[in-house]
């Protein structure tokens, strides 16, 4: 008993006497530690934070998947739209905005009139810069820059859209800009007003051409929705916006592989 007892304190001795000679090696070692496991921490977190980010940055450029109708349908019932919105995450949804179209004259020129919600359109598709204000009241609308040069209409200005209703009898309804949108696309030649504008206009209500739709999730999710409401015979055939969701994977990709490189270089 006494030989282990001597032994213990040898031992016990010398690794002492080794640490206290060796201090400025043992500290380096220690801060060497705790940096290395303090970088791959933060690199552990951004490699999983940085699809939620990445994705909500994305969002700015407008919607990545659109449900359109199906089948023999002209047109999305607005029962459908809401079962299909249904398969949505609620927390990653952006907007979700329905759109009718119809072909109406201004000054005797054609022209495209678009009704959707404006609130979810404004989210849905952020990158749209507005000169003067989004409609706050009805008869108030956003025309496309490419009208607003042809027609010579600026904010605040009062015009008067002509046509034929869904019933075939002519209409003509006063309208305010309240402001003109540029994009640089195909928005610039619609007039965008209120979904109940829209229809007391037309005569008929109910039912969508359109409905896109911004959700901040990975394509892989966004593939799975897809194919759970194409799945289902609701009148609705969801489709991804690839030009959207492919840029969005491609950089998602590379900075992850990016932080993987660099995480297992520290490690190593």
């Amino acid at each position: 008993m006494g030989d282990i007892m001597k032994r213990q304190t040898f031992y016990l001795k010398m690794i002492t006497g080794s640490l206290l000679r060796r201090r400025s090696r043992m500290l380096v070692a220690l801060l060497a530690v705790a940096i290395g496991g303090a970088i791959l921490s933060g690199l552990i977190t951004i490699y999983y934070d940085i699809p939620r980010q990445m994705g909500q940055e994305f969002r700015s450029y407008g919607a990545n998947l659109i449900f359109m109708p199906s089948g023999e349908n002209a047109s999305i019932t607005k029962e459908a739209a809401k079962q299909a919105a249904g398969y949505l995450p609620k927390d990653e949804t952006v907007g979700v905005a329905p759109y009718r179209y119809e072909t109406v004259k201004i000054n005797e020129q054609p022209f495209m009139a678009a009704g959707t919600d404006l609130n979810e359109a404004r989210k849905a598709s952020p990158y749209w810069f507005v000169s003067g204000q989004w409609p706050e009241q009805d008869g108030s609308v956003l025309i496309g820059q490419e009208i607003a040069n042809i027609i010579r209409l600026s904010p605040g200005d009062k015009f008067s859209i002509t046509g034929s209703d869904a019933a075939g009898e002519s209409f003509s309804r006063d309208f305010t800009v309240s402001g003109i949108i540029q994009t640089g696309g195909t928005e610039e030649a619609f007039v965008f007003m209120s979904i109940a504008d829209f229809e007391n206009m037309m005569g008929d209500g109910g039912k969508y051409d359109a409905i896109e739709c911004s959700v901040s999730a990975s394509g892989a999710e966004l593939t799975r929705i897809t194919q759970q409401i194409n799945e289902k015979d609701m009148g609705v055939t969801a489709r991804l916006i690839k030009r959207v969701t492919q840029s969005e994977g491609t950089v998602l990709t590379k900075l992850q592989a990016l932080v993987y490189l660099v995480t297992v270089i520290v490690l190593l």
